[in-house]
């Protein structure tokens, strides 16, 4: 399995797990070795199945929530569209920027 694998159940690959999950040392580790900073969205039906959402956010949705500027400053650069992009709740990732208000102020 390669670096880019996804994961059998919810169909994402680690960097979402990474970010989602707030380690930016594993999102450093992940991006060292040549993970995708611009996967393609999923859908998992069996994972929704159980209850889970269908994923309707973007990397940088869950890099700025997390509060992982790294990661948004090189998910920006990657891909400088993401910064502005709509999830399927209409929401820009400035949303999730507001939940860490201190990072918020010194932006």
């Amino acid at each position: 399995m390669g670096i880019n694998a996804r994961d059998p159940f919810f169909n994402e690959p680690p960097i979402f797990f990474a970010l989602i999950g707030g380690s930016a040392e594993a999102y450093r580790l992940l991006v060292s070795r040549g993970a995708s900073l611009s996967p393609p969205p999923s859908y998992n039906a069996v994972a929704v199945g159980f209850g889970a959402e269908p994923r309707s956010r973007n990397l940088m949705d869950y890099a700025t929530a997390a509060g992982i500027i790294e990661a948004m400053e090189e998910l920006y650069k990657a891909n400088p569209g993401c910064i502005n992009a709509r999830n399927t709740h209409n929401e820009r990732p400035i949303v999730y920027l507001r939940i860490h208000h201190s990072l918020f102020e010194t932006i």
